[in-house]
């Protein structure tokens, strides 16, 4: 799963839309956002269903955006379009 901490790492809440992950980072925020953008790969439910693949956020967490097809869950089907809003 993916926890995130808002009181420096006494306490962790589990982000429940991520079953697991396999890497985690941070980029530049998108203008529509007020925080940094969070990319996931793993097991996310974007909204629409439960799948794996490479997902971004604009929310931390809230809500995820699917940056692969169905069909290539992984980097190589990345649409780089959406990765920035």
């Amino acid at each position: 799963g993916l926890y995130r901490s808002s009181d420096g790492g006494v306490t962790f809440t589990k982000n429940p839309k991520v079953t697991w992950a396999t890497g985690v980072a941070f980029g530049k925020k998108a203008p529509d956002s007020n925080y940094p953008t969070l990319f996931v790969t793993g097991r996310v439910d974007d909204g629409a269903s439960t799948t794996d693949g490479v997902f971004l956020s604009k929310n931390m967490g809230q809500s995820f955006i699917r940056m692969t097809p169905a069909n290539k869950p992984w980097i190589g089907g990345i649409d780089v379009t959406d990765m920035c809003g």
